[in-house]
């Protein structure tokens, strides 16, 4: 699992961080995301269904994301 520390960034950095973190590690599947933006969870909904990505946990600064493949 690779770990995204997003904590102290702003809409939408975390999205970024998140969607460069999948491009970069192109053979792993489970992503933790951390942040502390109070907007990740409503743009982490979004960006999910736009990609076909699966939030498959989260609490309020933590979630972690399932690699969907194509």
């Amino acid at each position: 699992m690779i770990e995204i520390d997003s904590r102290g960034s702003k809409c939408p950095q975390p999205i970024i961080d998140l969607a460069q973190g999948l491009l970069r590690n192109p053979a792993e599947v489970e992503f933790r995301l951390l942040s502390d933006d109070v907007a990740t969870w409503s743009d982490l909904t979004a960006w999910s269904r736009m990609t076909g990505h699966q939030v498959t946990a989260s609490t309020p600064a933590t979630f972690l994301i399932r690699r969907v493949r194509n």
